[in-house]
């Protein structure tokens, strides 16, 4: 397959270390990430092996937490100490089960809120696996001591054959890859730690593998076919390269705040039933009409087969209500969040049918008005799209404008 256009937006692909020091993504370092993701800064690549060491790592910690304390209620038993009580340990096994069982889907679903890309596990062989471990090439390493000592680099190279195989797919020449590993030891030539070993800069061609040693030899340059690719320890090092600012943090600091507080959840979810009140008894717009400027409701994409289309009522379910913060007005004063919520719902719709357009099969009740005219009414399963103003200091402040609805599924 012919490499696509350049991105030309940098792409920062994450390798497991960057995960075990904020295993909840929430520490500064990974709030900028989710922010530059957020707002198009940055495309962010996370192997799915490293989504499962991240997990294999969140339980690991966990078990030797809850091993520590149940160590330390143990010792405090042994000194006699506040016998008759409760273990501290016994109520939260339960919890901890739980949040071990949690945690993927939870990873998987805070990635996907910015557009991360969840790179699949790679094509490559096992045969060619095995052939490069052993020829040694990085990121194999052979066992043993000294500087020989460490791993023998398999799901190293995982996950970097998962970032190029998407790379050689995805990024041209003009792009660049930021390689977040604070792992150089495998991944890099020993005097040259600023990218990859040659041997894996040569996988971002694309070429068979029998093609590509002609580039890992240094036979044939790689300057002009390939990404710039930099590798950095730590996302931090980002932060000198890549815009920030205190608005971002913001915006996403209260997107995560939809997602994790109930109380502000609850207040959306009220906001959106509150809105959908609002709307009953309006017109709709007819398709039949064009009215670029019409003052009806643009539910256009319902195809309604009927005349003077009114909305009679709205019924939301509020565990579909959904937001996505993607900016700040700039000109309100105080500050107000800019995002969409969308919501499913049932819509309840009303209007006239002419005596010989009805369809005895339409799921439509109708009823004579005349000897031409049926008064009709339905219902259509719908997404409400709706443009949203938050107040941050005021959560209470949540102003919805209906922009349009559209059917489910599509």
């Amino acid at each position: 397959m012919p490499p696509m256009p350049p991105t030309r937006i940098p792409v920062v692909a994450v390798d497991t270390t960057e995960f075990f020091t904020d295993l909840t993504l929430s520490k500064i370092a990974w709030s900028q990430m989710r922010v530059w993701a957020l707002k198009g800064h940055a495309e962010l690549w996370v192997p799915e092996v490293v989504i499962q060491e991240a997990t294999r790592h969140y339980r690991g910690h966990l078990d030797d937490h809850l091993r520590k304390l149940s160590d330390a209620d143990n010792a405090l038993y042994e000194l006699a100490w506040d016998r008759d009580s409760q273990s501290s340990v016994e109520p939260r096994h339960d919890e901890v089960a739980a949040l071990q069982s949690g945690y993927e889907k939870w990873l998987r679903a805070r990635l996907d809120r910015v557009g991360a890309v969840i790179l699949p596990l790679p094509r490559m062989s096992h045969e060619e696996i095995l052939r490069r471990m052993l020829r040694e090439e990085r990121p194999f390493r052979a066992k043993g001591g000294g500087g020989k000592k460490g791993s023998d680099g398999y799901r190293d190279m995982l996950i970097w054959a998962s970032i190029a195989e998407h790379g050689a797919e995805r990024l041209g020449p003009d792009d660049t890859l930021y390689f977040i590993t604070s792992n150089h030891s495998d991944f890099c030539e020993d005097q040259k730690t600023s990218t990859v070993a040659r041997a894996l800069l040569a996988d971002l061609t694309g070429q068979p593998p029998q093609d590509k040693q002609v580039y890992a030899m240094g036979l044939q340059p790689l300057d002009g076919k390939i990404p710039a690719v930099q590798r950095l320890d730590r996302l931090t090092d980002l932060a000198q390269i890549l815009p920030k600012s205190a608005q971002d943090t913001a915006e996403l600091t209260f997107q995560d705040r939809l997602a994790t507080d109930a109380h502000l959840r609850t207040r959306l979810q009220q906001a959106v039933k509150d809105a959908c009140d609002e709307l009953a008894g309006r017109e709709i717009d007819d398709v039949d009409r064009v009215e670029p400027y019409g003052a009806g409701l643009d539910f256009d994409e319902l195809r309604l087969p009927l005349d003077e289309p009114r909305l009679a009522a709205i019924d939301v379910h509020p565990d579909t209500v959904r937001a996505a913060v993607y900016g700040t007005d700039p000109d309100a004063e105080p500050a107000q969040l800019l995002a969409t919520v969308t919501a499913e719902a049932e819509a309840h719709v009303e209007g006239f049918l002419h005596v010989s357009e009805h369809d005895q099969d339409s799921d439509f009740s109708v009823s004579l008005v005349n000897d031409y005219t049926y008064e009709a009414e339905g219902t259509r399963p719908v997404v409400l799209h709706f443009n949203a103003r938050f107040d941050p200091d005021h959560e209470n402040t949540i102003e919805l404008d209906l922009e349009k609805a559209t059917p489910l599924g599509n």
